[in-house]
């Protein structure tokens, strides 16, 4: 007995050959002019600056500059693409991914010359879409009111209009107001192609110092060098002589353009303006470019990106030495800067490479110490280097100066040995300090006991972080081999300080009667009842629970072990038992239409304590736990008063019965059996009132237009409160009433229609959703079709929806071909032998956008019988016909004969082809099923998964599939036949190319059409008219109708005339 029989479908098309054109690129030629010299004007102050090439007073620089933007803001990205040849949104982008925002949590950013908003709007989008991170925030700044203007334009259109995440403030780089800009503020700073129109760069820089925070970023992209004399050369020619004329044309304004071009020759080269950005107090690197050095060119010099970070504490990770350095390189680093310092009159002197633990250990705790005490005094960049070489002097000292009977001790090196003493040390400095900050928490209770470890928190991780950083040669090396050969006890220093705080300080206050998590529960609970709190303080509490967590096996994963364990649960506990008794008590002294509105209340505060400080993977439980009590619990009550809310036409309270009863699985069931009853009632009441008997005993009779006025009446009324109160939700639907919704949807779409500027893009896309509805017999109703395509056709013409009317044409064909082939059949073959029910479609190349299989296909033993004789009836019928099967498309229907239940399973051909090897077989090999089907390996993989996802085919060993005879499913029929991701967006990217292809087709013809009709044409005139005949369809590119104009010379449609440039011909 067979596992599987086949009751199945199978499409095919004829076919054609196109001949593809070819297209030769065109080239583009520019005249060269130079830049002129200028006069000195005399300052009153005496002091002068450049504007572009000129020096002017530097009283007078902000106001031309504020002129030239002024004239350039609404057309500021044409110019930006004039000046970088286009590659600038590119160049930001990857400006905006190199900083990462949002990658360690919310960032406070401030974008400064960025009035336009491009540089704010990638940030963000950088932040939510690679982070999830909705709260980094950015401050566009920008002197230029009419720069500001067009990035509120630009942001009104994005989802972060009128948000907490954007502002736009007009202020001046150099001169930022401390009331809006205090110090140590952002964690951020932006300024991209602005700080060479600032009057004084150095300015600028000083007020990005002020405003960073310790550790922040500043980042700067700005037109540059050029590095490479040949290609230096070929760009002064392209901004000096074709910059300023396109901004002639493009623009009308060659002045903006000219001065834009010369301020970038008066900018600073790279290495010097590396060095006033480490003047003004930034670490850089190394004054060199690429990796460790302060800067990065981009397209050979035409534009850099240089950082650096604010050395208040010289404790930043860009001023580290490389990972190995040797001890002289260190010296020479520590002695190259200087850095905003302490004294350092008490300082004890650094040890020497060779010195001993006791001596090496002393000098380390006593910075360390300072680190984790005193960091907000500051510490010299000097000594923060120094401390760092004495721990890598520490590290390689056995390496360098024992001998080679102690490398080998145990078989380890001396300086692992070394790391072991410098880690143990650091073990016993973190628990002396946390017993410390620990004796001092005993006395403190709820919210001061809250702010007092906050507070330490903050200072603890901010030290920690920089003396991880010190102890960097530590981790890389130690750290790295002992968890490598399995010491999972062992954690680079950053992780270690976090282990001790959760032993040390956090286990044992948390396990005297849960003090933390006690104290943060109570002051939410002190929220739910009306108080104000401090919620920056319960998210700081609430963030390290989170941060405690820790993944043995992978220390860089997250864990929510200590978040779970000592604050969610209890949370979701406290929360329950709150609710629970608010509720009861509120429903026992209000009625349900007030409970309703405070249950909605209290479950919008909820979702917004989540978005405020908790973490977001609480939601779930917290909303679940919540809708539990407030609704579930409640839900009887609320049905009774139903009936009650629909008699009176309480329409806000309906509908906010319907909104929460929605949250539950079986809440609305009982309305919409209450509302059904309802709609009888009051239709029955209708009639009744119609039917009154008259004063003797006997029914008048009914005026049948009062009748139905009066049951459209009660629907009218019904229909608005269901539209009002239940989102449109109703228990039966009307066919009619569907079909005029769906004419009403049309005409809709008919309206966005017009806008659309690339129809063709439209056509494309529609023409392959329809054939799709059509093959797999999902549309809506062949009515619907023929009106859109109507009313398409009314829109665009014949043209435009030939092909669409064609399909259906084919459809009505086909059914009537396999009509005749059944008949043919039946007269010819025995009965039994036409055991497969069979449909075929015969589809017209030219007018169906279907591809055939790339690959063979091995047609199923089972259906090759009806596949052969309809092949031959085919040919009879049609000589010279050739038949491409499109087993990709074609769909089957399986009957299954080895289980107790009986199941029709609806499949792909692939899947049929895969199942009907299970006839034979219980299991098969991965390599087996390929040499049977022929179907491409990876599309087989993609098959056999959605057979093992229904569990169908078990897949317990690699690349081995058993056919799983306890199969159980609760429906008789199982759709098997699922999209497969790969193919949905190949489909996509076909159907672009395909319309890239059409439009150089399109071009052609109406260049061919225009020069028949007109003879002689100019060249302008040539491309103005057939963008004027496209337009309708699409919006052509000029580069695009140059080419066709050129392929149409090489092959001889038209030609220039004689005597002329830019004139042709047509050639009959």
């Amino acid at each position: 007995m067979q596992t599987f029989t086949p009751v199945t479908r199978n499409l095919a098309r004829s076919t054609c050959r196109l001949r593809s054109p070819c297209f030769v690129p065109i080239s583009s030629r520019f005249n060269h002019t130079g830049p002129t010299g200028n006069t000195e004007p005399i300052s009153p102050s005496g002091r002068t600056t450049h504007f572009g090439f000129q020096t002017v007073p530097e009283e007078q620089k902000e106001s031309l500059v504020r002129h030239v933007f002024d004239s350039v803001a609404s057309s500021y990205d044409l110019m930006n693409d004039a000046m970088s040849m286009g590659v600038h949104r590119l160049w930001k982008d990857n400006f905006v991914s190199s900083l990462k925002p949002g990658a360690k949590g919310p960032m406070r950013c401030i974008d400064v010359a960025g009035g336009t908003g491009d540089i704010a709007l990638r940030i963000l989008d950088h932040a939510r879409e690679k982070y999830a991170d909705r709260e980094t925030s950015v401050d566009v700044v920008d002197i230029n009111s009419e720069m500001l203007k067009e990035g509120y334009k630009r942001f009104k259109k994005t989802m972060y209009h009128n948000t907490p995440q954007v502002a736009f403030i007009e202020g001046n780089a150099q001169d930022l107001p401390k009331e809006q800009f205090p110090d140590n503020t952002y964690d951020l700073y932006t300024i991209a192609f602005g700080i060479r129109n600032c009057t004084s760069p150095a300015d600028v820089l000083k007020e990005a110092y002020r405003v960073l925070k310790p550790g922040g970023v500043f980042a700067c992209l700005e037109f540059s060098k050029v590095t490479n004399p040949l290609f230096g050369m070929a760009y002064d020619q392209y901004s000096f002589s074709v910059i300023p004329i396109l901004g002639t044309v493009l623009a009308g304004d060659r002045e903006s353009y000219q001065y834009l071009v010369e301020s970038i020759r008066r900018f600073p080269p790279q290495p010097e303006f590396a060095k006033m950005i480490q003047d003004a107090g930034f670490a850089v690197g190394g004054l060199h470019e690429g990796k460790g050095g302060a800067w990065t060119d981009l397209w050979g010099g035409i534009a850099a990106v240089h950082k650096g970070r604010p050395v208040r504490f010289g404790l930043e990770a860009s001023s580290l030495p490389p990972s190995s350095p040797t001890t002289t390189n260190l010296s020479t680093a520590l002695n190259s800067s200087s850095m905003a310092s302490t004294s350092a009159s008490s300082q004890p002197a650094m040890p020497p490479p060779n010195a001993d633990l006791a001596t090496t250990w002393a000098y380390l705790e006593e910075g360390v110490d300072h680190i984790m005490t005193k960091l907000q005094t500051g510490v010299s960049y000097s000594k923060y280097m120094s401390l760092y070489t004495v721990s890598y002097n520490y590290c390689t000292s056995s390496k360098m100066h024992t001998s080679g009977d102690t490398m080998t001790l145990g078989q380890r090196t001396g300086a692992n040995l070394m790391g072991s003493d410098l880690y143990n040390n650091l073990i016993r400095y973190f628990v002396t300090h946390l017993k410390t900050l620990r004796e001092k928490s005993e006395g403190l209770q709820d919210e001061a006991l809250l702010r007092y470890y906050a507070g330490e928190w903050d200072r603890y991780t901010t030290g920690a972080n920089y003396i991880n950083r010190l102890f960097t040669y530590l981790n890389r090396h130690w750290v790295k081999r002992e968890r490598d050969e399995g010491r999972k006890g062992v954690y680079p220093v950053y992780t270690l300080a976090l282990v001790q705080w959760k032993n040390h300080f956090f286990s044992p206050v948390q396990q005297n009667h849960r003090k933390l998590a006690g104290a943060v529960l109570r002051l939410i609970e002190r929220q739910r009842n009306g108080d104000t709190i401090d919620q920056g303080l319960v998210k700081k509490v609430v963030d390290s629970f989170v941060s405690l967590g820790l993944d043995e096996g992978d220390i860089n994963k997250v864990s929510y072990e200590v978040y779970k364990e000592h604050f969610e649960i209890p949370f979701l506990d406290a929360t329950e038992k709150y609710y629970r008794k608010e509720s009861e008590q509120f429903l026992a002294e209000n009625s349900v239409p007030d409970y309703l509105k405070k249950a909605e209340e209290r479950l919008r505060e909820e979702e917004d304590r989540v978005e405020r400080y908790l973490n977001t993977n609480t939601r779930k439980g917290l909303i679940s736990k919540c809708e539990h009590v407030l609704i579930r619990e409640h839900s009887g009550k609320m049905w009774e008063s139903f009936q009650e809310l629909l008699d009176y036409d309480k329409d806000e309270d309906l509908q906010r019965m319907y909104a929460l009863l929605a949250r539950i699985p079986e809440g609305l069931e009982p309305l919409r059996k209450k509302f059904e009853e309802h709609v009888k009632r009051a239709g029955l009441a209708a009639v009744s009132k119609l039917t009154q008997t008259g004063d003797g005993g006997e029914a008048t009779e009914v005026d049948p237009k009062a009748y139905v006025d009066a049951l459209l009446e009660v629907h009218h009324k019904n229909q608005e409160t269901v539209n009002r109160s239940f989102r449109g939700e109703a228990g039966k639907t009307n066919k009619m009433a569907e079909e005029e919704d769906l004419e009403g949807a049309l005409n809709k779409v008919m309206v966005l229609f017009k806008y659309i500027d690339d129809k063709d893009v439209f056509q494309t896309f529609y023409t392959t959703k329809l054939s799709k509805r059509l093959i797999h017999g999902v549309s809506a109703s062949d009515e619907a079709e023929a009106s859109m395509i109507s009313k398409l056709k009314e829109a665009c013409g014949f043209e435009y929806t030939n092909k669409l009317q064609r399909m259906f044409t084919d459809m009505s064909l086909s059914k009537d071909l396999t009509d005749q082939f059944k008949e043919r059949m039946q007269q010819n073959h025995d009965p039994n032998e036409m055991d497969i029910s069979f449909s075929i479609m015969v589809l017209g190349t030219n007018f169906w956008p279907l591809n055939p299989p790339t690959h063979d296909f091995i047609i199923p033993s089972d259906i090759l019988p009806v596949y052969d004789r309809f092949t031959k009836y085919y040919q009879q019928k049609h000589s010279g016909r050739k038949l491409t099967w499109l087993w990709n498309y074609s769909k089957n229907e399986l009957r299954t004969n080895y289980l107790n239940q009986k199941y029709i399973l609806m499949t792909s051909s692939y899947q049929f082809a895969v199942l009907a090897q299970y006839n034979d077989n219980d299991t098969l090999s991965l390599d087996e099923l390929l040499a049977a089907t022929s179907i491409s390996k990876d599309q087989l993989k993609q098959v056999l998964q959605t057979l093992v996802k229904p569990k169908i085919l078990i897949n317990e060993e690699q690349d081995q599939y058993d056919l799983n005879p306890n199969f159980r499913s609760k429906k008789i029929r199982i759709n098997l036949n699922v999209p497969i991701k790969a193919e949905q967006k190949a489909e996509a990217t076909d159907v672009l190319k395909t319309v890239d292809e059409d439009r150089k087709y399109v071009i052609q013809a109406t260049i061919v059409r225009i020069m028949k009709a007109r003879k002689t044409m100019k060249n302008q005139q040539l491309i103005q008219e057939v963008i004027s005949q496209i337009s309708q369809r699409f919006t052509p590119k000029i580069p695009d109708i140059k080419k066709a104009i050129d392929h149409l010379l090489e092959k001889e449609y038209i030609e220039r005339v004689e005597g002329t440039r830019d004139t042709f011909a047509y050639v009959a």
